[in-house]
């Protein structure tokens, strides 16, 4: 029935994303972490699949694989670059998603990424438009010096995510995204084997490990981008 069908359309979307997730890797791999290559397959993927799910008559701005660009949308306080933008065919933004993978030191700038989260939102909630936010994590994740030489691995801790399932359930205030989607994967060498992490081999306690395969799952985030979208148009 309607559970099964959405067992298989969830499926096939993690098959989809874990492929942009591994075509983005390459990219860094191959042309480091400052070149803006790194975020076009992902990018283009988080595009394709809200239009996926939204159907005829929206339309999305962002990097594609080949061409492409990032929109600049009035906020309440400032203009913003996003990096994707939706609206309906010909129409003004409805909503706006920001993408993040984190390849390498994310603890020390982990609170940097949660600030200017919030901000960036606020700004963009108070223009009158929705906000997803969209984060890619690897279980374990290298520190590297200036030099790009990794010095050790940082796995990913309960104090890293617990902000993050807080957040999504706080008041509805302004520097809350009003959807958030958080896909820890594992990470090799071997690009085929980048996978989504077993989350029942890491330390995340419970209530972490529930909510990334529940609400924060990549699944749940797009069909909650697909709710608030049509209700904004």
């Amino acid at each position: 029935g309607f559970a099964i069908l959405r067992v298989m359309q969830d499926a096939a979307l993690k098959a989809r994303y874990i492929r942009a997730v591994r075509e983005s890797h390459r990219e860094y791999k191959k042309h480091g972490a400052r070149s803006s290559r790194k975020l076009r397959p992902l990018h283009q993927w988080v595009a394709e699949e809200i239009v996926r799910a939204l159907g005829a008559g929206y339309e999305t701005e962002s990097l594609r694989k080949d061409s492409g660009r990032e929109k600049i949308i009035a906020g309440k306080y400032y203009d913003k670059r996003v990096d994707v933008s939706i609206s309906k065919k010909g129409g003004k933004p409805l909503a706006v998603i920001s993408i993040k993978f984190v390849d390498s030191n994310f603890k020390q700038n982990a609170n940097n990424y949660f600030e200017l989260l919030m901000g960036e939102t606020a700004n963009i909630r108070r223009a009158g438009v929705r906000v997803g936010h969209l984060m890619v994590l690897p279980a374990e994740i290298p520190y590297k010096n200036k030099a790009g030489e990794t010095l050790y691995i940082e796995k990913i801790r309960d104090a890293d995510l617990q902000k993050y399932v807080k957040l999504s359930g706080d008041a509805n205030h302004p520097h809350r995204p009003d959807a958030i989607g958080i896909g820890i994967v594992s990470m090799h060498k071997n690009l085929s084997q980048i996978r989504p992490a077993d989350l029942r081999k890491t330390n995340l306690s419970r209530n972490v490990k529930s909510a990334l395969a529940g609400k924060l799952s990549v699944p749940s985030f797009f069909r909650q981008m697909k709710r608030i979208t049509r209700t904004k148009a």
